[in-house]
């Protein structure tokens, strides 16, 4: 068994810093109309000027392009970056899984702390759906295939149901209330 240690320059997968760059310039560009900077699809900010219609467009844009699909593609990356740490530690003799357990654990660490400065954090999440998936790289690749169809579809039905049957909302909502007097609790009257 050898020691572990950083990829070389030349085994460094390019597409997938390149993708990973790409991904976070995206994250970013939400996270500021998100952060209350005037602008983006959360500011009320009222104008002669504005162009209501056309703000309805961009939001559109903005949902489809930025939220809908840099942060899917930040988060194939968290597993496709996984998935190669294993691959690349089976293929050295290196326990990898120790290696991935800890760097999970330090994103479970800085998740949480984050967690206390920008509600929005996704890190903490990555690190328990990391630990929730690892025992997953056993299955056969039939397995994974169905797996995988099985939550892509998921919230397909889950929505579905809550439209048919609006009792399936009711744990939602009970959180929801929660959420809401725990806020007006804490940040007084």
């Amino acid at each position: 068994m050898t020691s572990s240690k950083p990829v070389l320059s030349n085994e460094r997968e390019v597409f997938m810093d390149i993708l990973r760059g790409f991904a976070i310039f995206g994250i970013l560009i939400a996270n500021l109309t998100a952060g209350g900077l005037g602008w983006g699809p959360n500011s009320e900010v009222e104008s002669q000027f504005l162009l209501p219609e056309w703000d309805k467009q961009l939001d559109f844009v903005y949902t489809i392009f930025i939220e809908g699909k840099f942060y899917s593609i930040f988060s194939l990356l968290f597993g496709w970056g996984i998935a190669l740490q294993i691959k690349r530690g089976e293929t050295s003799g290196n326990q990898s899984i120790g290696i991935v357990k800890r760097r999970l654990m330090f994103m479970l660490l800085l998740g949480a702390v984050h967690m206390l400065i920008w509600p929005g954090d996704i890190v903490l999440f990555y690190a328990i759906l990391g630990f929730f998936l690892l025992p997953f790289r056993r299955f056969s690749n039939k397995t994974l295939v169905i797996t995988g169809m099985v939550l892509i579809l998921s919230p397909i039905i889950l929505y579905a149901a809550k439209i048919v049957w609006p009792w399936v909302n009711i744990p939602a909502e009970i959180l929801r209330s929660a959420g809401q007097y725990t806020d007006q609790y804490f940040s007084g009257p």
